[in-house]
């Protein structure tokens, strides 16, 4: 795909070079996944797994998504990436509107692969994919 968009949200691109969008009910049909997976061909590949929400948002769901997702990339990081260690950089939920109470449940539920600890960023519709990597401290470009 050329963009990260599901109904009226997205996740801009601007900024970004080397990149592979994949939309992930079209990646796995038999389980619930996140809407965008981004490749990042940086040394090594960078991997953005997005969840893009116009509308409202049942955690336990959302937190389903992401947790398939990584499962799907650590069983596939030798098919995917010839072996070549990958990092999984961002678990990012896009919606329009975020209450305190749901960013704090979304924020606190942290995840675990290869031994690193990943936790959901949530960010606005319509940000920059480079300014949320700018706003952490990271470069837009590989390392």
């Amino acid at each position: 795909m050329d963009d990260c968009c599901e109904r009226k949200c997205k996740l801009g691109l601007v900024g970004i070079s080397d990149f592979a969008v994949l939309k992930g009910e079209k990646v796995v049909k038999k389980q619930k996944i996140c809407d965008c997976i981004i490749i990042q061909n940086t040394t090594p590949p960078r991997i953005v797994l997005v969840e893009l929400k116009s509308g409202g948002v049942k955690p336990n769901q959302v937190i389903n998504k992401f947790s398939n997702a990584l499962q799907l990339i650590s069983e596939f990081n030798s098919v995917l990436f010839n072996n070549q260690e990958c990092r999984v950089m961002m678990l990012l939920l896009v919606k329009r509107r975020l209450s305190k109470t749901l960013r704090t449940i979304i924020r606190s539920h942290g995840f675990k692969l290869k031994g690193k600890r990943h936790f959901i960023i949530t960010s606005h519709c319509g940000r920059e994919l480079a300014d949320v990597y700018k706003e952490l401290g990271w470069a837009v470009t590989g390392e």
